[in-house]
C-alpha cells in the first residue's frame, strides 16, 4: 500500500506523480490557449518565411546586377579600349588648352553629325570592340567609353552628349582616379526612349593599374522586369520594385497602377523607413527588402539609391495554414495527453536510474570501497553529475594512494635519518664520518648532490670538506670555498644561522650556480650549529623543482643537527687525543 508520506515516496513515484500533474494541468489550460499560441507562433512563422522569399527575391536581383557588372569589367579590360582611353586622355597636358579643345569639339558633336569626330566615335577601333561587347552581352542596350576626364571616345550609338564629366554615374565610377563599379536607379534614357539602369565600371591600365577611363553600359529594365516576372508565390503571390517613397517602379503582374503607391496597399511611410520588413494589412501580407545590403560592399552606396523588392500576397491565402492548424489542435493535444502518460513513465525510470546508482556507488565509497565507478550514459546533467562522482572518486583514491606513499616515504626518510645518526655517531674520526653523511644523504634519500662546508679558524671562508661523486673529487682538489655571508646559500646561511630553500634555482636570487652541477634544479642549505655557534653547513641539491617538502626539509633539518654534533665530537675526540699523545710524550723515558 502506498503511503501518503510524500517523504516516504520513492524519487521514481514522485517524478511520476509530478508529470502526470504537469500533464492534466497541460491538457485543460492547453483546450483553451494552444489555439492562439499556436496560430501566433505559425504566423510569425509565415512572416519569417516570407521575410526570406523577399530577401531571396532581392538577392536574385542584386546577384544578376552584380553577374552584369563583371561581365561590363572583363569587357573592360580589352586592349583597344584601355590602349584608346589612355590616348585620348593624354591628348593635352595643358588644362586650359584641353578646356577649350573640348569646348570646340563639343559644339562640333552637336552641329555637324557627319564629322569626322563623330565619325571616330562612332566607327573606330574602340567603338568596333564595343558592339562586339553588346553583342556578347545580354540585355544591355548600348555602351560608351569616355576618356579620364569624362569625354565620349566610343560608343555603340551617338549620345546626345560629348562630355560626362558632371553625370553621377561618371563620377561615382571615376570616384577621383580610384575607380568603382556603379548601378543607378531605374532611369527613363532619352537617348534610347526607355527605360535602363545605367551599368559603369572604370578601366584601369595593366601595368599601373590606375584608372583611365569609364565604360558605361544601358541596361534595358526589361532584364528586371522578366526577373520579378518569373516569381509566383501561391495564387496571389507576386513581386514588386519600389523606390525609396513607395512608388511602384516595376508591377510584372499589374497588381496596381503605376501612379499608385504601395501604401494604398495599408503599407505606412515609416515601414518603408527600415531596411527590411514584413507586415500584415487589411488584406495582405507585404515583405520588402532594400536592394543593395548583399553588394553594398563590392558596390557603395547602392542601397541608399531607394530600390525596394517587396513581395505580396493575399492575408487569406498567406494564413490558410493557421485556419487548418486551429481545427486540429483539439484533437493533438488529447492525442498528446495521453501521450504524455505514458512517457512521463518511461521518463521517471530512466531519470531516476542515474540517480539510484549514484547514490548505490555514494554508500559503497563510503563503506571504504574507492575504486567505484558510475556508468556515464548521457551527456546532460545527470550524466555531468556521473562524471563529476567519478573524477571525485578517482581524487579521492589518488589523495589516498598519495598518501600512503608519503608516509612510506617519510617512514623511509626517518629510518635514513636513524640509521645515519646511529653511524655517525659511532664514527669518531672526521674524515670518514663526513664522507659517510653525505653518501648516505645522496643515497638513501636520493638527491643529486650534497656536500659539507665548515667554517675556518678565521670565520670568513666556509671550506668544503666532503662531498659526493666525482664531481665533490674535482671540488675538494682545487679547494673550493664560498665567504661567509656571500651570494650564496652556503654564504647567507653560515652568516644568519637559518636553513634557506631554493625551490626553483633559475629564479633564486641567492642561489650560486656551479658549473660542474648543470642539472640543479632546486637546493636546500642547512647551518651546522652547536648553540648558538656555527660551524659549518650542509648542502643538498636536487634534479626536482620543489624537491623540498616539509617533511623532507625536517628530516634534513634532523640530520644537519645530528652532523653538526658528530663533527663537533670527532673534533673533540681529535683534541683530546692531541693532548693524549702530547701528555704520553712528555713522560715517556728518553731512548723509547
Amino acid at each position: 500500500m502506498v503511503s501518503l508520506d510524500w517523504g516516504s515516496w520513492p524519487l521514481r513515484w514522485k517524478f511520476l506523480a509530478g508529470f502526470v500533474l504537469v500533464v492534466l494541468v497541460s491538457v485543460v489550460g492547453t483546450v483553451e490557449i494552444a489555439g492562439r499560441l499556436l496560430e501566433n507562433a505559425l504566423q510569425r512563422r509565415i512572416v519569417e518565411e516570407f521575410q526570406g522569399v523577399a530577401q531571396t527575391q532581392r538577392a536574385a536581383l542584386e546577384k544578376e546586377l552584380w553577374h552584369q557588372v563583371e561581365s561590363l569589367s572583363a569587357g573592360a579590360e580589352e586592349e583597344t579600349l584601355i590602349s584608346e582611353a589612355v590616348a585620348h586622355s593624354a591628348r593635352y597636358a595643358d588644362p586650359l588648352l584641353r578646356a577649350y579643345a573640348v569646348q570646340q569639339e563639343e559644339l562640333l558633336w552637336r552641329l555637324q553629325p557627319d564629322s569626322s569626330l563623330r565619325r571616330q566615335i562612332l566607327q573606330g577601333p574602340a567603338a568596333a570592340r564595343l558592339r562586339a561587347l553588346r553583342d556578347r552581352l545580354t540585355g544591355h542596350l548600348h555602351l560608351l567609353l569616355t576618356d579620364a576626364h569624362g569625354i565620349l571616345v566610343a560608343a555603340t550609338e551617338p549620345p546626345r552628349a560629348y562630355r560626362f564629366d558632371r553625370e553621377p554615374w561618371w563620377q561615382a565610377a571615376w570616384s577621383q582616379g580610384r575607380g568603382a563599379p556603379y548601378i543607378s536607379t531605374l532611369q527613363f534614357d532619352e537617348d534610347l526612349q526607355t527605360t535602363v539602369v545605367y551599368l559603369a565600371v572604370p578601366i584601369y591600365r595593366r601595368d599601373t593599374h590606375q584608372a583611365v577611363g569609364v565604360l558605361r553600359s544601358a541596361y534595358g529594365a526589361s532584364q528586371i522586369f522578366g526577373i520579378l516576372s518569373q516569381f509566383r508565390i501561391g495564387r496571389t503571390g507576386r513581386a514588386l520594385l519600389l523606390d525609396r517613397d513607395g512608388a511602384i517602379r516595376m508591377d510584372p503582374i499589374g497588381l496596381l497602377h503605376r501612379e499608385q503607391r504601395v501604401t494604398d496597399l495599408g503599407l505606412k511611410p515609416e515601414d518603408l523607413a527600415r531596411p527590411e520588413g514584413t507586415v500584415f494589412t487589411r488584406d495582405w501580407l507585404i515583405a520588402y527588402s532594400r536592394v543593395g545590403p548583399g553588394i553594398a560592399h563590392r558596390l557603395p552606396a547602392l542601397e541608399e539609391r531607394g530600390w525596394m523588392l517587396a513581395v505580396v500576397q493575399s492575408e487569406d491565402e498567406a494564413l490558410a495554414p493557421v485556419e487548418r492548424l486551429g481545427r486540429q489542435v483539439l484533437l493533438w493535444t488529447v492525442v498528446l495527453g495521453l501521450l504524455a502518460v505514458g512517457l512521463a513513465y518511461v521518463a521517471s525510470a530512466s531519470l531516476t536510474r542515474p540517480l539510484r546508482e549514484l547514490t548505490e556507488a555514494a554508500q559503497q565509497m563510503g563503506a571504504g570501497r574507492l575504486n567505484v565507478r558510475v556508468p556515464v550514459t548521457s551527456r546532460d546533467e545527470l550524466g555531468v553529475l556521473a562524471e563529476t562522482f567519478n573524477a571525485m572518486a578517482v581524487r579521492l583514491q589518488d589523495l589516498y594512494q598519495n598518501l600512503e606513499r608519503r608516509v612510506q616515504e617519510r617512514t623511509h626518510q626517518l629510518q635514513t635519518a636513524a640509521e645515519m645518526g646511529r653511524l655517525i655517531a659511532s664514527t669518531l674520526d672526521l674524515n670518514e664520518l663526513l664522507r659517510t653523511a653525505v653518501n648516505l644523504i645522496r643515497d638513501r634519500l636520493g638527491y643529486y648532490h650534497a656536500s659539507v662546508f665548515l667554517i675556518e679558524e678565521s670565520g670568513r671562508w666556509a671550506v668544503l670538506q666532503e662531498s659526493t661523486g666525482e664531481v665533490g673529487r674535482k671540488l675538494k682538489e682545487r679547494g673550493h670555498r664560498l665567504e661567509v655571508g656571500g651570494r650564496s646559500l652556503i654564504g647567507w646561511v653560515t652568516a644568519n644561522g637559518r636553513p634557506r630553500v631554493a625551490q626553483r634555482t633559475a629564479e633564486d636570487p641567492i642561489h650560486l650556480k656551479n658549473e660542474l652541477l648543470p642539472e640543479t634544479r632546486s637546493e636546500a642549505a642547512f647551518p651546522l650549529k652547536i648553540g648558538d655557534r656555527i660551524i659549518g653547513a650542509l648542502d643538498v641539491q636536487s634534479t626536482l623543482e620543489e624537491a623540498f617538502d616539509p617533511g623532507a626539509f625536517s628530516v634534513l633539518q634532523i640530520l644537519a643537527d645530528q652532523l653538526a654534533v658528530a663533527i663537533e665530537n670527532a673534533r673533540l675526540y681529535q683534541q683530546a687525543q692531541a693532548a693524549l699523545e702530547e701528555t704520553q710524550a712528555l713522560y715517556r723515558p728518553p731512548g723509547i
